[in-house]
């Protein structure tokens, strides 16, 4: 796939695989790609199995999540995304905009965020940003996470919560 790093393109959403990842088409041709800056609970494997009820909804969580995604991408023909750099497992990591509008607002990953539905994912002490539009994403990111946490929304309702960093690091 030829994306140019930091070139928004407009593209359809084909599949929603999880909170944080689609595959995409553009030009006839598709790929996999993953929100920059947020982490969206982890979907159940295949051979996967637990009956700790905080893996069990942690889970669940992940399907409400992927279905947020899915309700947010039903209203929109377009997807327009900014290609930031692949990750290591071949996907394009990318800013994901609702419609043809570049701006907070119709930002997927402050929606996924505002509604509880994803925790943000930023790098520490990681400030390169190459557009100021970067910077307002950044900070946005935490605003409604930070938001979503203080008012208990979605995920943040759940006293015991594994967060997908920590639940990444789980041996299932």
């Amino acid at each position: 796939m030829d994306l140019q790093p930091h070139k928004k393109i407009q593209t359809t959403i084909k599949t929603v695989l999880d909170g944080d990842t689609v595959i995409l088409r553009y030009n006839g041709q598709e790929f996999s790609s993953r929100a920059r800056w947020i982490d969206a609970p982890e979907t159940k494997k295949w051979g996967q199995s637990s009956e700790d009820p905080r893996i069990l909804k942690h889970w669940d969580w992940a399907e409400k999540s992927k279905a947020f995604l899915l309700n947010l991408a039903a209203g929109s023909q377009i997807l327009t995304i900014i290609p930031v750099q692949i990750d290591q497992y071949n996907r394009w990591v990318c800013d994901w905009y609702l419609g043809t509008e570049v701006k907070l607002a119709t930002n997927i990953q402050v929606q996924l965020c505002a509604a509880g539905m994803s925790a943000n994912s930023l790098p520490f002490q990681h400030y390169h940003f190459s557009a100021s539009r970067d910077l307002s994403l950044y900070v946005g990111i935490l605003r409604k996470c930070a938001d979503a946490c203080k008012k208990r929304v979605g995920f943040w309702m759940e006293p015991d919560f594994i967060l997908p960093y920590e639940f990444k690091k789980l041996i299932l």
